[in-house]
């Protein structure tokens, strides 16, 4: 495995260690052949850490230890199941499809005076290409980067414009890019994410969606917890987002949360549960979520 020592967003090597568990350990190993369904090789996780770690400078959490290239070719060709993860978009139900829909149709808020033809658009971590589908049936130019074989050929064959890696993307510019649940599986969110606002025109936007890690810390401090879905996903979400964290990674690649309408609106059920758990209705900056839009000013 590899050994993440710095900090992905600041480059501290200033950090605590928040739970630290053997793999094998029955909380870990427990969760991991559930949800893999015992198709994990667990030679290559033999006396291997799971830990947590948060730095003392930006106050970023992520997993210290993660699979090389071999171990994540394995877990996203053979452990996950491409079958099962398939069918879940492909049996889903329209809840998912009108969320696509109304994301989509909000793109065209942010360029009024454009039609949706002269609208470049790019999905980060396109997966089966669903979401790309539907931006391409609303008219937008669209194009997505995916590291899945499976999932690229898949999209291809829907008569999307996939590629492999952000080097394909080189020299191209985009006015909205979209990445959901991406940034939480990659071991150098920042430098990647540097990557796509260069290829992002002044004043484009972008969307990051990330699982939202704020409770994480106080979770890993019970004596009663296991590994779950969650932020932290053993092998899968080797970074922990909050609200606060995203930001500061958007500020660092040159960007500007913006505060829109939308944003307010897709996060309003959140902020109505911290009201009823205060009383008091003070929405700090925890309390937004981590699904935020940012724009290019520069």
């Amino acid at each position: 495995m590899i050994h993440l020592d710095k900090c992905p967003l600041c480059n501290s090597k200033q950090h605590i260690s928040l739970i630290a568990r053997k793999f094998e350990h029955p909380d870990v190993k427990d969760f991991i052949d559930t949800y893999y369904e015992n198709r994990v090789d667990w030679q290559i996780l033999a006396d291997e850490i799971f830990e947590i770690i948060k730095c003392q400078n930006c106050t970023f959490i992520w997993q210290k230890y993660i699979l090389d290239s071999i171990g994540l070719s394995k877990l996203y060709s053979e452990w996950i199941s491409s079958e099962q993860s398939l069918a879940k978009k492909q049996c889903a139900n329209m809840q998912l499809y009108s969320k696509y829909a109304k994301q989509i149709q909000y793109i065209n808020s942010f360029f009024p005076e454009r039609k949706p033809r002269e609208i470049k658009v790019l999905d980060y971590g396109c997966g089966w290409g669903y979401w790309c589908l539907m931006a391409k049936a609303h008219g937008y130019e669209v194009m997505g980067v995916e590291i899945s074989e499976q999932r690229v050929q898949f999209a291809k064959n829907n008569s999307l414009n996939i590629v492999y890696s952000l080097s394909e993307i080189s020299g191209k510019q985009f006015d909205f890019i979209n990445s959901q649940q991406s940034f939480e599986h990659i071991p150098n969110p920042l430098e990647n994410l540097r990557y796509l606002v260069k290829t992002l025109s002044h004043g484009g936007i972008i969307r990051i969606s990330v699982p939202n890690g704020k409770k994480i810390e106080k979770e890993l401090k019970s004596p009663q917890w296991k590994a779950k879905k969650d932020a932290i996903h053993p092998l899968e979400h080797i970074n922990c987002f909050t609200p606060r964290s995203l930001i500061y990674m958007a500020e660092e690649a040159g960007l500007k949360l913006m505060h829109d309408k939308y944003q307010q609106q897709i996060e309003f059920k959140e902020q109505l549960k911290e009201f009823i758990k205060t009383f008091w209705g003070r929405f700090d900056l925890d309390s937004i979520g981590t699904s935020l839009y940012f724009i290019k000013l520069i």
